[in-house]
C-alpha cells in the first residue's frame, strides 16, 4: 500500500468526485468575449492550521460560468477536512474548478493569515488572450 492509502483509508477530501459534487456551472452568455469573473469566500477550517483562509477565484470563462452559490458551498465544504498546507488547498481548488468549467484562464489566491498567501494560476494551452490588471 502506498503513502496515499487505499480508497477506503485515505481522507474524504482526496476523493475528487466527492469534493466536486456541489460545483455547478451554467452556459456563458458571451463565449466570444474575454472577461474576468471574481469570486471570494472565507473558509472556516474545522480541522486545520489554516484558520479561516480567504479563497479568491478569478477566471476568464470559456463555455461555462461557475455558479457563485455553488462555489461558496464548495469552499465551505473544504473546511471539514484537514489540509496538510495552504498549497494543497489552493491546488485542489484550481484543479476542481478547472475540471468542472474548463476556464480559459484561472487564478486561485489564498490568504491564510499568519501562514502567508499564495497564488496558483493556469490557462488553456492555446488561449492567447491577456489577463486585465486587477484580476487579484
Amino acid at each position: 500500500m502506498g503513502a496515499r492509502g487505499s480508497p477506503r483509508t485515505r481522507p474524504r477530501f482526496m476523493d475528487v468526485l466527492c469534493r466536486r459534487e456541489c460545483l455547478s456551472g451554467r452556459p456563458n452568455p458571451a463565449p466570444r468575449r474575454d472577461y474576468v469573473v471574481l469570486l471570494q469566500v472565507r473558509a472556516t477550517m474545522v480541522q486545520s492550521a489554516l484558520t479561516q483562509p480567504l479563497v479568491r477565484l478569478a477566471y476568464i470563462p470559456d463555455r461555462l460560468l461557475l455558479d457563485p452559490a455553488a462555489f461558496e458551498r464548495y469552499v465551505r465544504g473544504l473546511g471539514r477536512w484537514m489540509w496538510p498546507g495552504p498549497e494543497d488547498l489552493a491546488v485542489a481548488v484550481i484543479d476542481d474548478v478547472g475540471n468542472e468549467i474548463v476556464p480559459r484562464w484561472v487564478r486561485v489566491s489564498l490568504d491564510s493569515g499568519a501562514l502567508g498567501s499564495l497564488i496558483v494560476e493556469e490557462r488553456q494551452p492555446l488561449w492567447r488572450g491577456t489577463v486585465p490588471d486587477g484580476a487579484w
